[in-house]
């Protein structure tokens, strides 16, 4: 996930709690579910997504088996 997909993510978020904020309690179901699935749903998924890119970009042993994987290739 690259800048531009968190930004589209945070829009789509910031959207969401605007609808939420701006309904009355006599909304329809068809979109008040979507809407609180949005601003339950995407914190969540920006944080796995943040988590695992964190993981991924100090993981000197997941670097160094991927190395090594690349050389064993070539020797034999």
């Amino acid at each position: 996930m690259d800048r531009t997909d968190v930004f589209l993510a945070l829009i789509t978020f910031l959207l969401a709690a605007l609808v939420y904020e701006v309904s009355d309690p006599n909304t329809p179901g068809i979109i008040a579910v979507p809407v609180l699935l949005l601003l339950y749903l995407i914190p969540i998924y920006l944080g796995a997504v943040f988590v695992s890119k964190l993981a991924a970009a100090e993981s000197p042993i997941a670097d160094q088996t991927g190395r090594e994987n690349e050389t064993s290739g070539r020797d034999g």
